[in-house]
C-alpha cells in the first residue's frame, strides 16, 4: 500500500501498546507521569483524556484534507498540462470504459462527495471533545445520582424529599449528564450523515450539496426536550432515575447504530481492494482494522448507557471506575484506528477510486434486470411472478 507518512502505522501501534500498558498498570503509570495518588478512581479520567487527545490531533490532521480532497490535481479550474492529471484522466477513461466528458464529470463528482465527507466527518469529532471533558468534570467533582431520584418524578419533587445540601450536587449532575448526552448524540449525527454520504446521492447534477440535516436536528431537539419535560414538568411518567437511564441508553443505541452503518460502508469499500489488502502485513493491518477493531468499537457504544446504573447502585460502585475506564479506553483505541483508516484511504485516493467505480457502474444492475429475463426489475414484479407460478402449479 502506498504510504503518505512512512511510519504512521508504526506510530499508531506504538501509542496503542504504550497506552494499554499504562492502563493495565495504572499505579506505576501514575508514578511515571508524576501522580502519586493515581489509582483506579482515575481510570475514567485517564481514558477520557486519551480520547480528548486523539480527537484534538484528529481535527488538526483532517484540517489538512479540507483543501486536499480532490481526486486529481487542477489549476485555475482546468486540469494542469504540466502535471499528471491529464494522463490520469485518460487512464480512468480507458479503465472504466466511459467517454472523456463522463470521466471529467465523475472525477469532479467524486471530489465533491469526498469533500462533503471530510467536512461532515468533523461533526463526529469535535462534539466528543466536549462530551469527554464533561465526563471528566463529573468524575472530578464526584457527581452522582441521589437515592431520592428513585421516587421523584421532577426536580422540584426531589427538592421537597431530599436534604437541602443534596440539591446543588444533584442539579449539576442532571445538567452535566444532559449536556454530555447532547454532544454525544450530536457526534452520532455526524456519523449518520457520513454514512448517508457514502450510501445515497447527496450532491445534485451540478455537484452541489443536497444534504438535509433537518430531521437529525429535529431528533436532537426532541431528545433534549425529553429531559426538560420528564424532569422539569412533574409528569408522573418516569422517575428521574429512570429518565436518565432511559435517555442514556437511547443515546448509546443511536450511536451504536450510526457506527454500524458507517463502518459497514467502509467495509464495502474494502471489497474493491480485498486482494491487495491480503498481500503483506501492512495491508492486513487495515483489513483487520475494518473487520475486527471497528465493529468492536461500535459494540462498546451500547455500554455508555450503563454508566449511571453502575454509579448509582452501591453494590456495583466499586466496578464503576473499572467499567467506565475500560469502555472509554476501548473507544480511544477505536478512534485511533478509525482516524488512521479514514485519513489513509482519503490521502491515497482509494476512497475516491471506490466511489468513482460505483458512480460509473451505477445503472448496471438495473440494466441487467431490464435485459435479462431471469432477473426481476421490481419487487412488485417478483411478487406477481411468484403468484403466477403458484397459480400455475395449482
Amino acid at each position: 500500500m502506498k504510504k503518505i507518512f512512512k511510519f504512521k502505522e508504526l506510530i499508531v501501534l506504538s501509542i496503542s501498546i504504550a497506552s494499554t500498558i499504562f492502563f493495565f498498570d495504572f499505579k506505576k503509570s501514575g508514578l511515571i507521569i508524576g501522580l502519586e495518588n493515581f489509582d483506579s478512581k482515575n481510570l475514567p479520567i485517564y481514558s477520557a483524556s486519551l480520547n480528548i487527545l486523539v480527537l484534538v490531533i484528529s481535527i488538526m490532521i483532517f484540517s489538512t484534507l479540507f483543501d486536499d480532497f480532490y481526486f486529481l490535481r487542477r489549476k485555475h479550474g482546468e486540469y494542469d498540462n504540466s502535471n499528471f492529471a491529464l494522463d490520469d484522466l485518460k487512464a480512468i477513461e480507458e479503465t472504466l470504459k466511459i467517454s472523456s466528458n463522463q470521466t471529467k464529470y465523475y472525477v469532479e463528482r467524486t471530489s465533491a462527495v469526498v469533500g462533503q465527507l471530510v467536512r461532515n466527518f468533523s461533526l463526529f469529532l469535535w462534539p466528543l471533545i466536549i462530551f469527554y471533558a464533561l465526563n471528566i468534570v463529573k468524575d472530578k467533582l464526584n457527581l452522582s445520582s441521589s437515592i431520592y431520584f428513585e421516587k421523584s418524578y421532577s426536580f422540584y419533587e426531589f427538592t421537597t424529599r431530599s436534604p437541602i445540601d443534596k440539591h446543588n450536587g444533584a442539579f449539576w449532575y442532571i445538567i452535566l449528564s444532559a449536556l454530555a448526552n447532547f454532544f454525544n448524540f450530536l457526534s452520532g449525527i455526524g456519523l449518520w450523515v457520513s454514512f448517508s454520504i457514502l450510501y445515497q446521492k447527496t450532491v445534485d447534477a451540478d455537484n452541489k450539496s443536497t444534504l438535509h440535516l433537518g430531521v437529525h436536528y429535529f431528533l436532537l431537539i426532541f431528545y433534549m426536550l425529553a429531559y426538560v419535560v420528564l424532569i422539569g414538568s412533574g409528569l408522573e411518567i418516569l422517575t428521574i432515575k429512570m429518565t436518565i437511564l432511559t435517555l442514556d441508553m437511547f443515546c448509546s443505541i443511536f450511536n451504536c447504530v450510526a457506527m454500524i452503518l458507517f463502518f459497514n460502508r467502509l467495509v464495502q469499500i474494502l471489497y474493491f481492494f480485498q486482494t491487495e489488502l491480503k498481500k503483506n502485513l501492512l495491508d492486513k493491518f487495515y483489513f483487520f482494522t475494518a473487520t475486527i477493531l471497528l465493529p468492536l468499537y461500535a459494540c462498546f457504544q451500547i455500554f455508555f448507557g450503563a454508566f449511571d446504573f453502575l454509579a448509582n447502585n452501591p453494590q456495583y460502585s466499586e466496578y464503576y471506575t473499572y467499567f467506565k475506564g475500560t469502555v472509554f479506553f476501548v473507544c480511544f483505541l477505536g478512534k485511533l484506528f478509525l482516524i488512521l483508516f479514514m485519513f489513509s484511504f482519503i490521502r491515497i485516493k482509494w476512497l475516491h477510486a471506490a466511489i468513482i467505480t460505483l458512480m460509473a457502474n451505477e445503472g448496471t444492475p438495473l440494466l441487467l434486470a431490464q435485459k435479462v429475463k431471469a432477473i426481476s426489475n421490481s419487487i412488485g414484479q417478483l411478487d406477481e411472478d411468484l403468484m403466477g407460478k403458484d397459480l400455475t402449479e395449482n
